[in-house]
């Protein structure tokens, strides 16, 4: 997994903050740049937790959303980053989530859930896609041929954590 240190820099405006939360001082958060592969992710999943405050139920996705984003990173299209945090950054985040940490979660999922359910559960053959030009009709992960499941598990995607 490559990666590069990117560090953003918020400071207090005379502007209408965008939420509720006021910069009260300078805060610097580093953000790491990586390139996974799906596999990467896959592998990494055991240590992601959801924390369902940060997430909108009606916004999970249906089947055919699932099957479109699987199109669209076979395409090359899927480009949208996955967004991590470390649950133990800062004292405060190690506290919260300390029973967490203890059974083996390293990062909050900030943003991409529904795209790592997807590709968990594509992977572990719970929905069919159909593979037009590549096999006949909807296959399960485990019926594509073997170059296709290879080519799909090492697609390129952005992780920010």
């Amino acid at each position: 997994m490559a990666n590069s240190a990117v560090q953003l820099e918020f400071k207090e405006t005379k502007s209408p903050p965008i939420s509720r939360r006021h910069w009260e001082s300078k805060k610097l958060v580093d953000v790491r740049c990586e390139v996974w592969t799906v596999r990467n992710l896959i592998d990494y999943m055991p240590q992601l937790f959801l924390d369902d405050s940060f997430q909108v139920a009606e916004t999970r996705w249906k089947l055919p959303d699932q099957q479109g984003y699987i199109t669209s990173l076979v395409q090359g299209f899927a480009q949208s980053a996955f967004s991590f945090g470390e649950m133990d950054a800062t004292p405060e985040l190690g506290k919260k989530y300390h029973e967490q940490i203890l059974k083996g979660y390293a990062d909050l999922i900030i943003d991409a859930n529904n795209r790592k359910e997807t590709l968990f559960a594509f992977a572990n053959n719970e929905f069919t896609w159909d593979a037009e030009g590549y096999t006949n009709g909807p296959q399960f992960f485990k019926d594509l041929p073997e170059s296709l499941q290879n080519y799909i598990l090492d697609q390129n995607i952005n992780v920010h954590r």
